[in-house]
């Protein structure tokens, strides 16, 4: 026996809820009871989590000077738009999922559509122009060092804005009749809030919001990848030569003979010599390292050995006939030219800001390809039941690339923390577990 109550509330509001109960089914028509408690508490665990680690990216923005820097400002721009889909859709979309069927009326439907494409589509493009920023402080880094400001950055968040609403608002204008999506299913007795369907307008939303903004990140760090692997092959190149031109100058470098008169009467002293007073020498030997002890690293790395000898000078010696011995010291202390005092060179100002860049390029190239594994299942399914409606997709394997796509706004917090020690500092002095006291550090981009 089927129960099904409740019909309009108001035709203004048009708010129409739904329920189906039978005797053998629970209130989902997707899931059965013990399947659908599952479900609802990863998605609520899923919502909680992604609105939790975005706004703590905009807090540490907020409250840490030292992490505000045109990278930054582009990440704060994505968690926002990460937050507001968070906060504004994804609860809307949890609830649909559990259920099965839409039960909040047709204007949330409306606005649960339009805003998810603009959310979406945000959070894309800014990955887009985060791969930008990256691409322009690889290939210009004398630009990028000097000229860059907060206007650049303020216009790149403009942009992604404005490029979010020209592909979210057309479906409001009358492209897509939208309320053609709020739909009655007979054979189920529930209502539904289906994506959009129009042909024209899934071809130019899918574009828009996904298939551009890939290929252009896509372009954007391939050719940052063929840059900083030239780069590194001529610096491969460069130190090998400096080496080679160590090793080569180290070879010439031979050890002076010097001979001392002391009173043991081998050797007689020359004609000028003079009278000293009777002292104690300490002498100390080093031994300087050959070529092949050289380290790979710096060049030239010393490893000494030394050997105090005690020698007596004798202060009379009016006997020109007597003859004295000489001390020969094989091993003498020699300065290394290739070497800096503090035992290693100190990497150069360009050669930091170097290693800097590519460790900002790999963390942004793991985050660009967790946003493509996320979404491009999504995009494609999109397209192609807009195309071939009757196409056998599986519901199951539909919600997963539905919600892959989602989990992306979660990841982005989780990587940040991950790759930036800068943003994990910050995050644990909010959190209260940083124990160092010490504030955050420079920005590593």
């Amino acid at each position: 026996m089927n129960i099904t109550n409740i019909t309009n509330l108001t035709d203004l509001e048009n708010v129409t809820i739904n329920f189906k109960v039978e005797e053998s089914h629970s209130i989902s028509i997707n899931y059965k009871l013990p399947e659908m408690i599952v479900v609802a508490v990863v998605l609520f665990l899923m919502v909680i989590g992604t609105a939790f680690g975005n706004a703590l990216v905009a807090v540490a923005l907020f409250k840490f000077r030292s992490l505000r820097t045109i990278s930054n400002y582009l990440i704060g721009n994505l968690a926002l738009s990460d937050f507001l889909l968070a906060v504004t859709i994804l609860p809307f979309s949890a609830l649909n999922e559990v259920l099965g069927y839409w039960i909040v009326g047709s204007i949330l439907c409306n606005f649960w559509l339009t805003a998810d494409v603009l959310y979406c589509t945000a959070s894309i493009w800014n990955l887009a122009f985060i791969g930008l920023d990256r691409y322009t402080a690889t290939l210009y880094p004398v630009w990028y060092r000097e000229k860059r400001n907060t206007k650049q950055a303020a216009i790149y968040i403009t942009t992604v804005w404005l490029l979010s609403i020209s592909i979210s608002v057309p479906a409001l204008l009358g492209w897509q009749n939208i309320s053609a999506n709020y739909k009655y299913q007979t054979d189920k007795n529930v209502y539904t809030c289906e994506l959009f369907d129009t042909q024209s307008y899934v071809l130019y939303s899918a574009s828009g919001s996904f298939f551009i903004p890939f290929l252009i990140t896509v372009f954007l760090y391939i050719r940052i990848f063929m840059v900083l692997r030239k780069r590194m092959k001529k610096m491969k190149a460069a130190r090998e030569g400096l080496k080679r031109r160590a090793k080569e100058q180290s070879a010439m470098i031979k050890p002076p003979k010097i001979e001392l008169e002391t009173m043991d009467g081998k050797k007689e002293a020359s004609s000028d010599s003079q009278d000293m007073e009777f002292t104690h020498l300490r002498v100390s030997s080093t031994a300087v390292p050959s070529s092949s002890e050289t380290d790979a690293r710096n060049g030239m790395k010393d490893q000494t050995q030394t050997d105090d000898s005690l020698v007596m000078l004798n202060p009379n010696h009016s006997d020109n006939n007597q003859t004295k011995p000489k001390l020969l010291f094989s091993n003498l202390k020699l300065s290394n030219p290739f070497k800096s005092s503090k035992g290693k060179h100190r990497p150069s100002e360009k050669k930091r800001y170097d290693q800097k860049e590519v460790r900002a390029t790999i963390r942004m190239a793991i985050i660009i390809a967790c946003f493509c594994g996320c979404w491009l299942g999504f995009f494609v399914i999109y397209v192609v039941k807009s195309w071939c409606p009757n196409c056998p997709i599986p519901r199951i394997i539909d919600s997963f690339f539905f919600w892959l796509g989602y989990a992306n706004s979660s990841m982005n917090p989780v990587l940040y923390t991950i790759f930036n020690d800068d943003f994990r500092k910050a995050f644990q002095k909010l959190l209260g577990c940083y124990k160092k006291a010490s504030h955050v550090g420079r920005i590593r981009h």
